[in-house]
């Protein structure tokens, strides 16, 4: 509902029964929560974006340092830069972005909600059962409804039976960025072994251990990630 609306509906309030003016009231006010949560949901969209941004600019910056600190001669520093900071630096965004990301979801769901109590309003309103319980005429069939949250949720028209939980919200997005910083991670600690020039290193079974701990780690953490990201709605 826009603005013109609202101020129509304050223009015909000496039109309106007591009945129809408490439902308007109701209304503005539920409209009034969306539009404060729709605010909320596009702050959080933001806050992905940043997190994008200042996760790649950091990884990118912290690999150049390892390659330049492994160019002046001290690969050990190398070594454990791109084995232990860039995976912990790649989960923690994932975390961030992930939690920004569920926090939409959250406000999404709700929205939906709000959405299917604001249009039984009017329409209830716009029905009536005598002359004075109805909206006034030249608004009365000027507004159908709120339905953006509602429409991400619906299964489009073209998706056969067997893929029924499809719906018009994309999640491949969530799962390429997720992808994305995993990959990383798991390449980072891969391209470190390139920078060990230390043949004592590999003498000991624990350092195999550690390399193989910290890859499933990072793996089986990722697709727990992936997993989650699914279930948003």
């Amino acid at each position: 509902m826009t603005l013109l609306h609202l101020v129509l509906f304050d223009n015909f309030r000496e039109e309106l029964p007591l009945w129809g003016l408490q439902k308007m009231e109701l209304i503005k006010v539920k409209l009034e929560e969306y539009r404060t949560l729709r605010t909320e949901s596009l702050q959080s969209m933001r806050n992905r974006n940043e997190i994008l941004s200042f996760g790649t600019a950091s990884v990118g910056i912290i690999f150049w340092a390892g390659t330049n600190l492994y160019a002046s001669g001290k690969s050990i520093f190398s070594f454990y830069i791109l084995l232990l900071l860039i995976p912990a630096l790649c989960i923690l965004l994932t975390y961030l972005w992930l939690g920004e990301t569920e926090r939409m979801s959250r406000v999404s769901v709700y929205l939906m909600r709000l959405e299917k109590q604001i249009n039984k309003l009017i329409k209830s309103s716009q029905k009536g059962t005598h002359k004075n319980d109805i909206l006034p005429s030249n608004i009365q069939h000027s507004f159908n409804g709120l339905y953006w949250e509602n429409y991400l949720r619906t299964k489009p028209k073209k998706i056969k039976p067997r893929k029924l939980k499809r719906t018009h919200q994309m999640r491949y997005p969530y799962i390429a960025v997720l992808i994305i910083f995993y990959g990383i991670a798991v390449g980072s600690i891969i391209f470190s072994l390139s920078f060990i020039q230390i043949h004592e290193f590999w003498n000991y079974w624990y350092n195999y251990l550690l390399i193989g701990s910290l890859l499933l780690a990072v793996i089986s953490n990722g697709i727990k990630m992936i997993q989650i990201s699914l279930r948003l709605r």
